[in-house]
């Protein structure tokens, strides 16, 4: 029964992302008003410093308006276009009554053209998730380049295969491929992590050091953060430099296309003359 609840609570469900990092829950509960009855906000926060993060859930009541409230993708909201979306999370709904069905038979799934220091564990952080991988083997094909096959229960392949339709999760598993263009290193590099313009970035003097402290705290997760620089008179730069290259590339693979204040995130490797070079705020 939980898990049905769950389910449906899922499918009425809109992913919100874009959110101006000055808009509030009421703001947003407002904005989405229009769509139909909105019975719950959910505005993701920074732990620390208490800031949005740009992307939140809005639960409705009925699927009708959880279509209207898809129909506002790409509507301004305080200046700038939300991003709406159907949530893709989990959810093994139980379909009907009577007895449990028989646990599902796991299913393979191809990631092709890896770059070659790309190893397992890492697939199994991108894909997380989607749920858990009961495996991952790493096979070279005949032209090379690397190429996995994971195992994983039917449901969670279909969510996988939902997660690229809706552009939930896609630009993840791209990032396999796109991870190659710059040599791994255990320097990374955060595009657009700021606007040098914006009035936080002018007036509170805290700002980066707040910023270059929720980053290293953030970017932990995958490693040790032997330092990180931001660059204040660059184009929302921040650098990091990790304790080794697996963990830069889990954080380059888990921060590429994430949102955060309202503005989509880029990151790529660099070299240590690159950091090196970089003036820190």
């Amino acid at each position: 029964m939980r898990e049905r609840e769950e389910a449906m609570r899922d499918d009425l469900t809109v992913l919100v992302q874009r959110i101006h990092p000055k808009a509030d829950d009421f703001e947003i509960f407002e904005f989405f008003s229009q769509a139909g009855k909105v019975r719950d906000i959910r505005l993701i926060r920074d732990q620390r410093s208490g800031k949005s993060k740009g992307v939140g859930y809005v639960e409705y009541g009925d699927v009708e308006s959880v279509m209207r409230a898809l129909a506002l993708n790409g509507i301004a909201f305080k200046g700038q276009p939300l991003l709406a979306a159907k949530n893709v999370a989990a959810a093994s709904a139980m379909m009907g009554g009577g007895e449990p069905a028989a646990p599902e038979e796991p299913r393979k799934l191809m990631v092709s053209d890896l770059h070659p220091h790309i190893a397992a564990d890492d697939l199994k952080e991108v894909f997380s998730p989607f749920g858990e991988l009961t495996s991952v083997e790493m096979q070279p094909n005949a032209g090379g380049a690397e190429g996995a096959l994971g195992a994983a229960c039917p449901s969670q392949v279909a969510r996988v295969g939902a997660g690229v339709e809706d552009n939930i999760g896609a630009e993840r598993a791209a990032l396999l491929a796109r991870i190659g263009s710059a040599a791994p290193s255990p320097y990374v590099l955060l595009k657009n992590m700021f606007d040098p313009a914006g009035k936080d970035e002018t007036s509170d003097p805290d700002f980066f050091g707040d910023l270059r402290e929720d980053i290293m705290e953030e970017c932990g997760k995958f490693g040790k953060v032997e330092a990180a620089k931001v660059d204040r008179a660059s184009q929302g730069h921040v650098l990091l430099q990790f304790d080794s290259t697996g963990s830069a590339t889990k954080a380059a693979s888990s921060m590429h296309s994430r949102w955060f204040a309202g503005k989509q995130i880029t990151a790529e490797f660099t070299d240590e003359a690159a950091f090196a070079s970089a003036p820190s705020a």
